[in-house]
């Protein structure tokens, strides 16, 4: 059943084996990947509960896509930290690129924010700081990700509320390394990545991008989430001329 799940149908359903996986259900789909909650399953009946992202089959044949999966995975999969799920497994089974990771149980900071905005709230502060510091914690690791010729200088580059895992233990975990870049091996791009309403202003021009730049999406964040609103709403075009314009949104004039 993918009912309520927006996108192409999948030849996948509940019960369908692939390695040494079961799939369960349908999480989401984008124009890239589909997520599946799934299981593990193993000897005398040990279950563990796992998420996989796979990519649309119909893109295989396209070199820079798989390219880009690959990078995800390598980069996710060298990062350790109690606040960043965690990926385990990495491969290409029936035609299919795949990444398993860590399930987390809860649900994104935007679906927290949203169900507080509807009953009229906003979010409490103690439990916003608590997940921005967990953000922080998990960006620290990321910003610091080193092998053996130094610093990757790798940036997340999608920060937003729905890359934000709030888990049932009240630990906030960072999801979702598919823009992600090691500004230190690789060459500025051309493209734009992300999502524009949580873009510092250097990565719209396109000129530089580093970990300041996460760290500007993270303020973006902590502003939605006490004020109830970003600083800069509209269609991308009025939030690029908001932001490259370096207008001020003071959050005390909003709460």
């Amino acid at each position: 059943g993918e009912a309520g799940v927006a996108g192409s149908p999948s030849l996948w359903q509940s019960g369908t084996h692939f390695s040494r996986y079961e799939i369960d259900s349908r999480l989401a789909v984008g124009g890239m990947a589909e997520v599946w909650r799934a299981k593990i399953k193993g000897v005398r009946g040990f279950e563990k509960r796992i998420v996989i992202k796979t990519m649309l089959t119909h893109l295989a044949s396209r070199t820079d896509l798989v390219e880009m999966f690959i990078n995800e995975a390598t980069l996710a999969a060298a990062l350790n930290h109690p606040n960043i799920a965690q990926v385990f497994d990495f491969g290409q089974l029936e035609e299919r690129y795949f990444i398993a990771m860590e399930y987390v149980s809860g649900f994104t900071l935007r679906f927290a924010n949203k169900r507080m905005l509807a009953r009229g709230k906003r979010l409490p502060v103690a439990t916003t700081l608590h997940v921005m510091l967990d953000l922080c914690e998990a960006l620290q690791s990321v910003h610091e990700l080193a092998d053996r010729q130094g610093r990757l200088g790798l940036v997340h580059r999608d920060l937003s509320p729905d890359n934000i895992i709030v888990s049932t233990s009240g630990t906030a975990k960072l999801i979702d390394f598919g823009a992600a870049r090691a500004t230190a091996r690789t060459p500025q791009p051309t493209v734009f990545v992300g999502k524009y309403r949580y873009a510092a202003p250097e990565r719209i021009r396109r000129t530089t991008e580093d970990r300041r730049s996460d760290i500007y999406s993270a303020g973006v964040i902590l502003y939605e989430c006490l004020t109830g609103a970003r600083p800069f709403e509209g269609p991308d075009a009025e939030i690029i001329k908001a932001v490259l314009g370096e207008r001020l949104r003071d959050p005390r004039e909003r709460v």
